[in-house]
């Protein structure tokens, strides 16, 4: 079980995977990374309050996880109050390296 970092952060002009958030988490907790949040309620109170605000879910993974093309990641979530839901994403096609070191 993941619990939420306490932090919510806007976008701002970091790219996604190099925001400081990243910062902020191991792999037991998550964070928010805020693309729109027009009265600030998840960045000041961790709440979603409007159906404008979006948020993208950052998950720190083990260094040693490993997913195979077509495998799945199913997540629940599971709100104080309010609907549980589940997500399941797929792995991406495989990612060959740009640059080899022989």
């Amino acid at each position: 079980m993941l619990y939420y970092c306490g932090k919510s952060e806007f976008v701002n002009a970091h790219p996604i995977f190099e925001h400081p958030l990243w910062n902020y988490q191991n792999e037991s907790n998550f964070g928010l990374i805020t693309p729109l949040d027009k009265d600030k309620s998840l960045i000041n109170f961790s709440t979603m309050n409007d159906h404008t605000d979006m948020a993208y879910l950052t998950i720190k993974l083990p260094t040693n996880f490993q997913l195979k093309y077509g495998d799945p990641i199913q997540i629940t979530i599971l709100p104080s109050i309010g609907i549980v839901r589940k997500i399941t994403i797929n792995a991406p096609a495989p990612i060959t390296p740009i640059v080899s070191l022989l």
